[in-house]
């Protein structure tokens, strides 16, 4: 009679742990939420994640996340696992809110190119003001401040690309940082830049940037598209002008494969990015590296062949 009840209350424990394990695990992981500006009345806000181990050498890995401009949360499922991902390989993670310009606004045709520019200057203005409160706030948090990293998926890379693009070329919204702020790095999963000077140029050193991008990408263009001097510059464009001056860069190109790479790398290619963060912001390593990836085994989604047109005539 003991041994069934010590059996029984073995079964119990192990069943209560089984039930309790993932929120205990969740537990584990210390999540704080800070507002940090206010928009249109709109209060936008970020969630740091905690390593285990912090110190006023870690780095802080500046999040945001994609969706076109009008879709998308740092709360998703995947968001929220990359997140947790990069703060166990020890950095400080803050994923960042920013204004969804294109939500509720006609996408279609020409009529939505001036809506998509405003989009872009929104969402890297709120960049810029989330840079400024981690900045100000480094020491409360726990990270070094000169080692603030930008990663950033879809509509997410194409504004920290665009962050760091104006950054060095110290347009008038850049004033909510200090004179002498830079980004140690940029990460941008199937990015590019807007400009209106034509080729993108840099008057200061761009931050040392890893660039992924599908090669079908049609809706966040490989190469790019221009208008007279206006145009849009994704991955291919800007390798050559990084290449081209000498800028430090590390390019993974995949064949075959389209939009998806706006969020493979976050599933496939933490290693690689863990590794990318270590060498160049903590050991100031320099790189110069392209990778094309012919052969590959790659998951596809049905939104990986969309062109922009498909994906706004979308209802989300």
């Amino acid at each position: 009679m003991i041994y069934c009840r010590l059996q029984l209350n073995m079964k119990i424990r192990i069943l209560i742990l089984f039930i309790l394990f993932p929120f205990l695990l969740f537990a584990s992981v210390k999540i704080e939420n800070f507002d940090f500006a206010v928009r249109d009345t709109l209060t936008l806000s970020l969630d740091v994640y905690y390593p285990e181990v912090k110190s006023d050498t870690t780095a802080c890995l500046i999040y945001v996340y994609g969706g076109g401009f009008f879709a998308g949360s740092k709360d998703q499922e995947y968001n929220v696992r990359f997140c947790k991902a990069m703060s166990d390989s020890g950095f400080v993670v803050a994923a960042i809110d920013y204004r969804l310009g294109m939500k509720g606004v006609n996408k279609r045709g020409l009529s939505a190119v001036k809506p998509l520019v405003r989009s872009i200057n929104m969402a890297t203005e709120d960049l810029f003001a989330a840079s400024a409160f981690l900045y100000k706030n480094a020491g409360k948090i726990g990270f070094d401040k000169s080692r603030m990293v930008l990663v950033g998926s879809s509509a997410g890379a194409i504004a920290s690309l665009q962050a760091d693009y104006e950054l060095s070329n110290s347009f008038e919204r850049v004033g909510i940082l200090p004179s002498d702020f830079r980004y140690a790095a940029v990460i941008a999963f199937a990015g590019g830049i807007y400009s209106e000077e034509g080729k993108p140029d840099y008057k200061k050193q761009p931050a040392p940037t890893m660039f992924f991008h599908g090669m079908d990408d049609k809706i966040v263009k490989y190469d790019f598209m221009q208008a007279i001097r206006r145009g849009f510059f994704g991955t291919k464009a800007l390798t050559n002008v990084f290449e081209s001056k000498g800028y430090q860069y590390v390019t993974w190109r995949f064949k075959n494969i389209g939009h998806e790479m706006s969020y493979l790398p976050m599933e496939y290619y933490k290693k690689e990015i863990t590794w990318f963060v270590r060498d160049v912001v903590y050991l100031k390593r320099k790189y110069s590296m392209d990778v094309t990836v012919s052969n590959h085994n790659l998951p596809k989604a049905e939104f990986g062949s969309w062109s922009v047109r498909k994906l706004y005539k979308r209802k989300f």
